[in-house]
């Protein structure tokens, strides 16, 4: 019982010494292609995985142009890589 004891200190140890997660910084991205095609290649392009990888997406139409908001994907991820090839 003691050996028990000793692991599940270290372990809690382990946990409350190791650094949090930090949310990321959303990314924005404005871009003359239609909601329809920035979608569509951002879906060819491996960004259709947003549900898998814990990130969403925002396209708001503003006329003449589209801002693309990405938010919870890591910077050097797969969904911010397809939105700057799609943008």
């Amino acid at each position: 019982m003691r050996g028990v004891g000793i692991i599940t200190l270290l372990s809690v140890g382990a946990i409350s010494v190791a650094p949090a997660a930090q949310p990321h910084e959303p990314l924005l991205v404005v871009t003359v292609k239609s909601a329809a095609g920035f979608a569509e290649c951002f879906a060819h392009h491996g960004g259709g995985l947003a549900a898998r990888d814990g990130y969403s997406i925002t396209i708001a139409d503003k006329g003449t142009h589209r801002e693309i908001l990405l938010r919870g994907a890591a910077p050097n991820g797969p969904g911010a890589k397809a939105v700057g090839q799609c943008a």
